[in-house]
This record gives structure tokens, C-alpha cells and sequence, in this order.
């Protein structure tokens, strides 16, 4: 099959006067990607003389072009189907089979740039913390798009498909944190599996590698207490059937069914001791962080661990991670060093740093944060309190009520 761009390019050959050929390339912007110069060039240099004449004359019109788009000569409307399809979609006016059938088209996927892809993923990551239903759709329509793309075209892919599946990640976390779908979340790992050592010099590095962890972790305990676990995780996963009902009738129950919280954990502290090696600073601080409660669930769930190693863990995620812009990560790494080893750290540690968050208004917390992060800070913070200062854990919880009822009712 000849490669999309070509046969793209084959239409703009057909224009008739340079000034069409430029409102071809307006409406294309794609044709005049410098990813696909050299597939361009070789393509040319094979046609016969008059055509192959054309062709460089046009390979040269698309970079004096793209010049003069770069200072303002010509406006550029980068095409985006997914956001498109995704649009009509919302709106009932198509279905999501049907997009994710159209964007698999080559004539639709060649169109798609790397700005087009990190639009869609900030869309679905604005839009997941309210309600991750539309989130989930949108990411279905570029992966589609993505993966029939990856069939044909190599130029600037893997680029393409980290943005997406870094985002995948968080948006399926989101997910099956409130509907354990096994479906997606074995789709979300396997897409990151196969990423998860590309790191194209990202800030900060390896960021799907980070994400594995915390899909492993976050999605089983992010706003939860060791208290009456068992029974939580029972109820959550009644959540699917209440989800989709009738809709899982034929489906094996072996594709929906999640890992276990035994098996995610250890998979999550795997994930966190790899990119922790991998990090340095504020970055490894973090993943140390996520590696270290990834312990303290296991331990919870009388699975073996390392109680001195996580001790040592803790601390050095407290060293590289400044209090006065990390407060809840204090609170929490500080109830982790003192649930290992009573004398490792006093209750105070975890109390002060949780205070530290209260000190600091919600408004505050929004302005610098998302919603989402604000409200992990604040629960993270009442979880590292909950046994020494109940009372502290509940001002906590009763400061962002009002913030945490309006993310249910969007949903």
C-alpha cells in the first residue's frame, strides 16, 4: 500500500497554479512536516522528468510556505479529527465505534500532527477530573488513530503514541479507580509496557514508566484507609456491573477482572524502583514517594517487606523533596517511617506537615494545583494523621467536602 503522505502529496501535484497549490498546503499543514522530507525526496527522485520537475518545484513551494505561515504571512489551522469526532460523539450525533472506525482511515490519520495529539491529551486530562467518561472516549478515538497510523507511517510515531499513551495511563487510573475494568486497565498496561523505556529527554524523565507505578497503585488506594478495606474493595467491584449492566452479557469474565490488590502492589513498586534508578532530584523524590507507599500497602496486606529498606526509602524522599512545596508528601512519608519503626519518627513529623497544609487556604492550593491534586494533598495529608490526630484528619476531610461534592455531582 503506498504510504498515505505520498498519496496525499499525489493530490497536491494535481493542483493547477501556485496559488492553489498554496491553499492546498494551508488546508494540509501536514505536507509540509519536515518529518517526511526524506520519504519525499526519494519519492520524487524515482518519478520521470516532467513529474519529478513538478514534485521538487512543489517540495520547494511547501518550505517557502511553511516559512512564511512560521512569520505570519499565512494563517494555519491545524486540522485535529479526533477532537472533531469526539465532538460529534458528545454530542450524540454519532457513535464511538463509528469514529474510531473513521479516524482509522489513512486519509484521516496522515492529517494528524504532534500538536494535535498533545491537544487531545490536555483535553482529557482537564476533562478526567470531573468526569473520566468523556476522557476515556476522546483517548479510544486517537489511539485508534494512532494504532492504524503506526500500521502505515513510522515518521514522528513513537512520539506520538508516548504523549497519548502517557495520558492513557492517568485517565484509565482515574478510571478503574471508580470502575474496575480490567479491559482497559490490561490495555493501558500493555501500551505502556511497550513505552516504557522511551524517554525522548522528557522533564521529568521516563513519565510513562512513573505512571505504571501509580496506575498500579493510585488506582486501588488513592483516597482510601487501611479500615475496612476488604469490604471497599468488594463494593468497588460491584461498580462495573452497576456501570455497564446488560453490556457485559458475552464478555469473559477473565477480560474484566482486575488485578488484585496483592498482585498490583508488588507490579507498582516494581515500576517506582525503576524509574527512582532512573531520576535524580525532585523527580526521584517523587517516585521514591510512590515506591514507599507502594510498601506501606503491602505490608498492609501482610505482604513481605523490606521495613528498614523503606525506612531508608522515606528518608531519602524526604531529603529531595522540599516541605514547603511537597506538605502532604511530608505527612504521608513521615506516617510511613513511623508505621516501620515507632522510633524512626514521632507522630509530630506527620502532624506538623499536615498542619502545614491547612495553613495554606484551599484558594491557595487551587491556584497552584489542579482540582485533582488539591484534593489528593488534602487526603493524602488526613491519611498520614488518621491514627495519632483523628481530629486534624477531619478538618482535613471537612475542607475540601464541599470541593470533593462537586467533583460527584459532575460525575
Amino acid at each position: 500500500m503506498e504510504h498515505p503522505f505520498i498519496t496525499l502529496f499525489r493530490s497536491l501535484m494535481a493542483t493547477g497554479t501556485a496559488e492553489q497549490a498554496i491553499a492546498f498546503l494551508l488546508k494540509h499543514p501536514v505536507l509540509m512536516s519536515p518529518y517526511f522530507n526524506n520519504l519525499l525526496g526519494e519519492w520524487a527522485g524515482q518519478l520521470p522528468g516532467l513529474e519529478q520537475a513538478k514534485a521538487r518545484r512543489l517540495i520547494e513551494l511547501k518550505s517557502t510556505t511553511w516559512d512564511a505561515a512560521r512569520q505570519g504571512k499565512h494563517r494555519i489551522d491545524l486540522p485535529n479529527p479526533v477532537l472533531e469526532l469526539a465532538a460529534q460523539v458528545g454530542k450524540g450525533s454519532i457513535t464511538e465505534h463509528f469514529a474510531m472506525q473513521t479516524v482509522a482511515r489513512p486519509e484521516v490519520f496522515i492529517e494528524m500532527m504532534f500538536p494535535a495529539v498533545t491537544t487531545v491529551c490536555r483535553g482529557a486530562e482537564d476533562l478526567m477530573v470531573q468526569d473520566w467518561r468523556p476522557a476515556v472516549m476522546m483517548m479510544r478515538i486517537l489511539l485508534a488513530a494512532l494504532d492504524a497510523r503506526g500500521a502505515l507511517v513510522s515518521e514522528n510515531q513513537q512520539a506520538m503514541e508516548a504523549n497519548a499513551v502517557e495520558t492513557w495511563l492517568a485517565v484509565v487510573g482515574r478510571a478503574c479507580s471508580d470502575v474496575p475494568d480490567g479491559r482497559l486497565f490490561r490495555n493501558a498496561v500493555t501500551r505502556g509496557d511497550a513505552l516504557a523505556d522511551y524517554d525522548a529527554r522528557s522533564e521529568p524523565p521516563f513519565p510513562i514508566l512513573h505512571r505504571l507505578g501509580a496506575l498500579h497503585l493510585d488506582t486501588y488506594t488513592a483516597g482510601q484507609t487501611p479500615i475496612e478495606m476488604d469490604r471497599r474493595l468488594r463494593d468497588w467491584q460491584t461498580r462495573l456491573y452497576e456501570e455497564f449492566g446488560a453490556d457485559l452479557a458475552g464478555v469473559p469474565p477473565e477480560d474484566l477482572q482486575m488485578p488484585t490488590m496483592e498482585e498490583a502492589l508488588p507490579r507498582a513498586a516494581q515500576y517506582f524502583r525503576r524509574v527512582a534508578d532512573r531520576r535524580q532530584g525532585e523527580a526521584r523524590g517523587k517516585s521514591l514517594k510512590g515506591l514507599v507507599e507502594s510498601l506501606y500497602w503491602q505490608d498492609m496486606r501482610r505482604l513481605p517487606v523490606g521495613r528498614q529498606a523503606a525506612i531508608a526509602l522515606a528518608r531519602e524522599a524526604l531529603d529531595l523533596l522540599p516541605p514547603q512545596s511537597f506538605p502532604a508528601e511530608h505527612a504521608l512519608l513521615n506516617g510511613f517511617i513511623e508505621h516501620f519503626d515507632e522510633t524512626g519518627a514521632s507522630p509530630s513529623d506527620a502532624v506538623a506537615a499536615a498542619q502545614a497544609v491547612l495553613q495554606t487556604p484551599l484558594e491557595t492550593w487551587l491556584e497552584r494545583k489542579n482540582v485533582l491534586a488539591t484534593l489528593d494533598i488534602y487526603r493524602t495529608a488526613a491519611t498520614a494523621v488518621i491514627d495519632d490526630d483523628p481530629e486534624l484528619a477531619l478538618r482535613l476531610w471537612m475542607t475540601i467536602d464541599d470541593l470533593v461534592r462537586t467533583q460527584s455531582e459532575a460525575s
